[in-house]
């Protein structure tokens, strides 16, 4: 049941996501997603241990939170991404990530994502502080490493689009562009 749980909730991802590369079909992803979350829910309580079904349920939130957002259901969304985040926030200490960004990072990375895509750029900016406190995040461009610098460009991306279209501050804007 969990393999299904996650291999649904990826589909859910690839079928419609709007923020990465999928088929762009949110109305054939919520079938997925919602499969995924009754999978989930399926596998009696004990059976597995607590940092696993959590990890399943923080990539079940994610395709459920990333489903209602491309279906323009912003508020429902919402409150996958905030317990995504709290799950995101155990799993760091639980199963820490070496060479990729913290659980809690990429979950307040795609939340940034909904807020800036709901036009909530104050909301988005009060995320943004633990997106650069992450210790993936490089201090210079200068690497090799395209996995680090693409979470780096997302980080600095979001400053620029805050300073941009919340603060309409278009010369600190352009800072965090060229960074």
């Amino acid at each position: 049941l969990l393999v299904s749980a996650k291999v649904h909730a990826r589909l859910a991802l690839l079928q419609g996501s709007p923020f990465e590369v999928s088929l762009g079909d949110p109305e054939a992803a919520l079938p997925l997603a919602s499969n995924a979350w009754v999978l989930l829910q399926s596998i009696p309580a004990g059976a597995l241990p607590g940092v696993r079904m959590r990890e399943a349920t923080y990539r079940v939130e994610e395709a459920l939170g990333s489903t209602l957002a491309a279906l323009g259901r912003g508020d429902e969304a919402t409150e996958h991404y905030e317990r995504m985040i709290a799950l995101g926030t155990e799993l760091d200490q639980e199963l820490p990530r070496t060479n990729d960004w913290r659980w809690s990072s990429q979950a307040r990375g795609e939340f940034c994502n909904l807020l800036t895509l709901l036009h909530r750029f104050d909301r988005a900016h009060e995320e943004l502080p633990y997106l650069l406190g992450d210790p993936y995040l490089l201090i210079t461009t200068n690497s090799d490493d395209l996995r680090r610098l693409e979470y780096t460009a997302r980080a600095r991306w979001g400053q620029g689009v805050y300073f941009r279209a919340g603060t309409g501050e278009l010369n600190l804007a352009l800072d965090f562009y060229r960074q």
